[in-house]
């Protein structure tokens, strides 16, 4: 009789902790998502915006290249635009000197400094 009674609150108590899993199974999913969403929600602002809006910048100075303007190459080499093809410009780099390079290959145009952000 007292292994009937022992057995049978112990039934009792697995029910209640089953029972009580239920619920609380979906909210251990929000607990996980939440965080993950506010990880994406940050990398977006801090790196993927920014390197967008960094590349839209760099589109539109190499499409604004002209004869004249004054550029640094990727590879350090100063130059003054001599010729302007589609994917090509060629450098005038004194002495008669002259070479072509890749757009893209154009680090950046004037003889400033790039800021420093």
């Amino acid at each position: 009789m007292m292994s009937q009674v022992v057995s049978g609150s112990l039934l009792a108590a697995e029910a209640t902790t089953q029972g009580a899993g239920k619920p609380g199974g979906g909210s251990a999913l929000t607990g996980m998502l939440v965080p993950l969403g506010i990880i994406f929600v940050v990398m977006y602002l801090f790196i993927f915006a920014p390197q967008r809006k960094k590349e839209k910048r760099r589109r539109a100075m190499l499409e604004a290249i002209n004869k004249g303007d004054e550029v640094v190459t990727i590879g350090g080499v100063h130059g003054t635009v001599w010729q302007v093809k589609d994917q090509e410009v060629v450098l005038d780099l004194g002495n008669d000197i002259k070479m072509t390079f890749s757009r893209g290959s154009i680090a950046r145009v004037g003889e400033e400094e790039p800021d420093k952000k």
